[in-house]
């Protein structure tokens, strides 16, 4: 939690922990956005990922994703780490007549 308050991050770990106190969670374990947190967080957790799994409802979410938009969809899941860096030289444009 120091090295969140440290980077001007939220306590995401209190915060966590309020989606499932009580006896009736706040996030329903067995539905989206469960799933996906479930795997991002043991992803960087382990130091091994081979047999990491999914939740079965964020494996049926993520099919459904891919036949309603495919390839593009796939793109966007490169892997919990992908980022959008635009290289300079990238943007520039060049005239040519």
């Amino acid at each position: 939690m120091e090295t969140l308050y440290k980077g001007g991050k939220h306590n995401l770990i209190y915060s966590l922990s309020k989606c499932f106190e009580g006896p009736t969670p706040r996030m329903d374990l067995n539905r989206m956005p469960y799933g996906l947190l479930d795997y991002n967080i043991r992803f960087f957790a382990c130091s091994r990922t081979q047999k990491l799994g999914m939740e079965e409802h964020y494996t049926s979410w993520l099919k459904t994703m891919f036949s309603q938009f495919g390839h593009k969809w796939l793109c966007l899941h490169r892997g919990p780490v992908w980022q959008y860096k635009v290289e300079p030289q990238a943007t520039e444009h060049v005239n040519v007549d």
